[in-house]
């Protein structure tokens, strides 16, 4: 039988292989352990002899169990090696793919196609939807075929969930969520170069390059997610020959043969659920205000160069990368306070450009700032993942609804909130990021300060 995930580094043997506990044959008989030297060898004969024994067997025990720590952590290494760099990198690409049009538009694109209404929000509006469309078939779909792009995010999510513990998770689900600041720092760079190198070559003009470029490096990562990324419990190559039994044992209910529906519904009976959906969702659209920051590279005057333009914001999207592998190492279950304190700088930001100060410093340093909250949305999920440890059914469906919401609601509002026609000073936008990110902070804060329990 499969036991719960280990929460404790002192029990750490279940990986490699999983050890039997007898007791659980025979739940109702108690665990007798004699002391060393007792009186049931009335003779008193070989006392000396059992408690040498005794000890032998107890240090033979011990070299057991610390030989599976080595051998459990070692193969965390592995882990870390191919499974967390193949969807860090396989995201990326689906990130550079999913913002390419942004980038063009602010390349070329614009002028070249006569896109001076809220065309870009209507091609940004056009993604999400269908993104959000086939995110739930997608997701029912994945346990099938594990081929859909829709399903990417909470796909890749709840994969880490499969093979990490919930103390081990929090730092890997902010390791992945680099890939989006990084493909969008790369974005820029790749089309800086592409617009530098390419330009006319061929007659094509740079910003068609990009759609090129990613395209291909998209096709070449997907090519070899068949070779390396494992099923939850399944073995890949480059695992060990038993690691099979950490993903079946930190899947827990994988395996249940529940129906898809019936999980959904009690997905969506849990009160964690909508705590969790409450502060993710909202953490989510408040991210949208950082998305535009190109948008308003473009608009000033003088007009800067597409290589300027493209460059300007990698350092951004850096310190964000840098934020999302440092704040979920440094900070300790339950997580809350790396939650709320950045988002309540997001908000500040937020307020600060709907104001819009004159000076350009002030508008650089609030654009910088929105981006010190990108590793809150990855603690929510971590959170969920601490209270539905063992429920791998549950984490998977609870995980892409969230992500439907946030998608469904970005199409929808897009052109309302964030229209490139009123860019930079967006009449709404800027107040109801405040608002998101407030309403963020303050679900993942009341619900651990006031001891409710829902998380």
């Amino acid at each position: 039988m499969l036991h719960e995930p280990y929460e404790t580094s002192s029990t750490r043997m279940r990986a490699l292989p999983l050890l039997h506990d007898h007791r659980d044959e025979d739940e109702s008989r108690p665990l007798m352990v004699s002391p060393v030297g007792n009186s049931s060898n009335v003779d008193g004969d070989d006392d000396d002899g059992a408690e040498l024994d005794g000890a032998a067997d107890g240090l033979d025990g011990l070299d057991e169990e610390l030989e599976l720590g080595k051998t459990d952590r070692a193969f965390v290494r592995r882990l870390d090696l191919w499974l967390v760099s193949y969807v860090w990198l396989s995201y990326c690409m689906k990130q550079l793919d999913a913002s390419s049009h942004r980038t063009a538009y602010i390349s070329g694109m614009r002028t070249a196609l006569h896109l001076h209404g809220n065309e870009l929000n209507a091609l940004d509006a056009s993604f999400r939807l269908g993104y959000a469309l086939f995110l739930l078939p997608s997701s029912y779909l994945l346990s099938l075929v594990r081929a859909f792009e829709a399903s990417a995010y909470p796909g890749y999510t709840t994969l880490l969930m499969s093979w990490y513990t919930p103390a081990e998770l929090a730092p890997r689900l902010g390791a992945f969520a680099t890939s989006y600041p990084a493909a969008a720092a790369f974005s820029g760079a790749l089309q800086a170069a592409l617009h530098t190198a390419l330009h006319g070559r061929g007659g094509v003009e740079g910003w068609r390059w990009l759609f090129a470029a990613s395209g291909l490096l998209t096709a070449v990562v997907a090519a070899a997610g068949f070779a390396v990324l494992p099923d939850q419990g399944q073995r890949r190559w480059w695992m060990p020959a038993d690691s099979r039994v950490r993903g079946l044992h930190t899947a827990g209910k994988m395996g249940s043969g529940e129906g898809w529906w019936h999980t959904a519904r009690r997905t969506l009976a849990s009160p964690t659920f909508w705590a969790a959906a409450a502060a993710y969702c909202a953490w989510s659209w408040a991210q949208n205000a950082n998305a535009w920051f190109g948008v308003y590279l473009s608009t000033l005057r003088p007009p800067l160069s597409v290589a300027a333009i493209n460059t300007l914001p990698i350092p951004a999207y850096l310190f964000s990368c840098v934020l999302l592998v440092v704040v979920p190492i440094l900070s300790k279950p339950p997580h809350t306070i790396a939650i709320v304190v950045p988002q309540l700088i997001h908000a500040t930001a937020c307020v600060t450009l709907a104001l819009w100060p004159e000076k350009r410093g002030a508008q650089m340093l609030a654009w910088h700032a929105l981006f010190v909250s990108a590793a809150s949305g990855p603690l929510v999920l971590a959170r969920l993942a601490e209270r539905w440890k063992g429920d791998e059914a549950r984490r998977r469906v609870g995980v892409a609804v969230m992500v439907l919401a946030v998608y469904a609601v970005d199409a929808a509002t897009t052109v309302w909130w964030w229209p490139v026609s009123e860019a930079p000073r967006y009449r709404w936008g800027w107040w109801v990021a405040a608002g998101m990110a407030l309403c963020s902070a303050g679900v993942a804060g009341r619900w651990e300060w006031r001891g409710k329990g829902v998380w």
